[in-house]
């Protein structure tokens, strides 16, 4: 594994020393990103790609393939596909896990923002629309999670469906007895544009309807990097935003209805 980035906690990184046999990590700091996506103003590729750029991270992969023969390069998300490009163009076998259609995502986002803020997220659209369809018309090999996804991409046989699934040792299913029915949930990474517009839409259109009909109902936002809005929702009677939790299987155990987009 070569991460850019360093892996969030020791555990982590331990985690995935049980299945690589290296997990290798290059650090990217703020200031270096900051510069890189000042940088990607003045180039025709997405920021979230620019923000990404590293000549050590480069260097290392390239060390890393010199020294040794690997049967595919997977590679997560576009923003790392610069440093493959030219490996796919020269045979290597490159799986990439788009995992999501980001010109879907930014389609639907830009739409319900304004001013200035509109015109970011026009730009970024636009950017990454068109590299989205050279990633789709170079690689053979492309995978994400939904087939509404891989129809915003095109459709086409270079692209697999390979559908979210449940850890059920983690999150294994809880009988009625063993759940408090006053209690809804909504989970997600909550720095996430789709995940943070849904629970602020449940809150504004639902909750209230939900709470005048029942009073003791409570509605638990569990989930990282939630953002002013999100943290702001904790001024609603009955909502409470917990941010990252240790084990989010027992928050969902417990809750009576789970909420989701």
């Amino acid at each position: 594994l070569l991460s850019l980035g360093t892996p969030s906690t020791p555990s982590d990184k331990e985690e995935m020393e049980k299945w690589c046999a290296r997990v290798l990590s290059v650090p990217l700091s703020q200031n270096r990103a900051r510069m890189n996506m000042a940088l990607g103003l003045f180039s025709t590729m997405p920021l979230q790609v620019s923000h990404y750029k590293s000549a050590e991270y480069r260097r290392l992969l390239e060390e890393t393939l010199a020294q040794e023969d690997f049967d595919a390069i997977h590679v997560a998300l576009i923003r790392m596909l610069p440093y493959v490009w030219k490996l796919n163009a020269a045979r290597i076998s490159v799986v990439v896990d788009l995992i999501d259609s980001l010109t879907l995502n930014l389609e639907d986002r830009r739409r319900t923002l304004k001013g200035p803020l509109r015109l970011a997220f026009e730009l970024e659209y636009r950017r990454v629309r068109s590299y989205e369809r050279g990633v789709v018309r170079d690689f053979t090999a492309l995978a994400v999670s939904s087939p509404a996804d891989k129809e915003a991409l095109g459709g086409g046989s270079s692209i697999s469906v390979v559908p979210n699934g449940v850890d059920l040792d983690r999150f294994p299913f809880r009988a009625g007895a063993d759940r408090d029915a006053e209690n809804l949930i909504f989970t997600g990474n909550m720095g996430y544009g789709p995940n943070e517009e849904a629970v602020i839409w449940f809150a504004d259109q639902v909750w209230p309807q939900l709470r005048e009909e029942r009073t003791n109902l409570s509605f638990l936002v569990a989930g990282t990097n939630p953002g002013e809005r999100v943290l702001a929702l904790a001024n609603k009677a009955g909502v409470q935003v917990l941010g990252g939790v240790p084990d989010l299987g027992e928050y969902l155990g417990r809750a009576g209805v789970a909420v989701a987009p």
